[in-house]
């Protein structure tokens, strides 16, 4: 009977120190974090640093990195363009029609793309398209930019939150997509909110710049814990990557996505 009991309790014993172990080894997991090619990977030698070119987009494809953000602007006859700017080699977008500007070119001699030529793009691959919606200057534009752009994700069959998330500096645009299209994900870019500012206008993500963060580091959690995605712009040196990573922020934009690769390394999560 001795001998039996001895057993049992080995046997407990060896249970209880195998649970240990994986719920150690579960607590101490680190979490994926979200790469986002900053412009496309304009910085890719064949790219010819032409940022927010189709090619630029199909390279942070080839990648496969979670996202590839991009710039889109709206003309004066609301043709949707993706820019960084608001203008394309001196001329202002939203004072232009489309004809006025479809022949002007990039530094790798390439028209300038239009939302449509990304998203025919985009739907073919997995990674995701990070939006920003640039603010045009007039609560109007930039009413009808956000209106058109979820029109045509439709039409392009990307209408689903896994698919894209959006960006913006204006706070607007921010509020007028929770409201009209809250299943999305939309980073507040400007930087000015804390956690319980941006919790009360309602917005669901912040992508604020590197400057903010380590204004203001202890916000990273506090804004996890609300459920507000973090995001960061723009890591282009790894000792930077390193120390934000650190912070605990859950996407990092980069221009130059081999390094941060590297640093990342097994913590990478991407395009599924």
């Amino acid at each position: 009977m001795k001998h039996l009991f001895r057993a049992l309790c080995a046997i407990l014993s060896a249970v209880l120190i195998v649970s240990l172990f994986s719920s150690c080894k579960q607590k101490t997991e680190e979490p994926k974090i979200k790469m986002i090619t900053h412009k496309g990977y304009w910085t890719a030698p064949e790219a010819k640093d032409a940022q927010n070119s189709i090619l630029a987009f199909k390279l942070a494809q080839d990648l496969e990195v979670w996202g590839s953000e991009f710039d889109v602007n709206i003309t004066k006859d609301h043709r949707l363009i993706v820019n960084h700017d608001g203008d394309i080699n001196g001329k202002i977008i939203k004072e232009c029609t489309y004809d006025e500007l479809k022949d002007e070119r990039l530094s790798d001699g390439s028209p300038v793309a239009t939302l449509d030529d990304y998203f025919e793009l985009g739907r073919t691959r997995k990674t995701v398209l990070e939006l920003e919606l640039k603010s045009c200057g007039s609560e109007e534009l930039d009413s009808i930019a956000t209106v058109r752009t979820l029109e045509l994700m439709k039409k392009y069959e990307l209408y689903d939150p896994k698919r894209v998330e959006f960006q913006a500096f204006s706070l607007k645009v921010c509020k007028l997509l929770a409201q009209i299209a809250p299943e999305f994900s939309c980073l507040y870019l400007s930087g000015n909110l804390s956690p319980e500012e941006v919790e009360k206008e309602g917005l669901n993500g912040v992508a604020y710049s590197k400057k903010v963060f380590r204004e203001h580091p202890e916000w990273v959690k506090d804004f996890i814990a609300r459920g507000i995605k973090t995001d960061i712009w723009v890591i282009n040196d790894p000792e930077e990557a390193k120390e934000f990573i650190e912070m605990g922020l859950e996407q990092i934009e980069t221009d130059q996505p081999l390094m941060l690769r590297e640093v990342l390394g097994d913590r990478e999560q991407k395009a599924e």
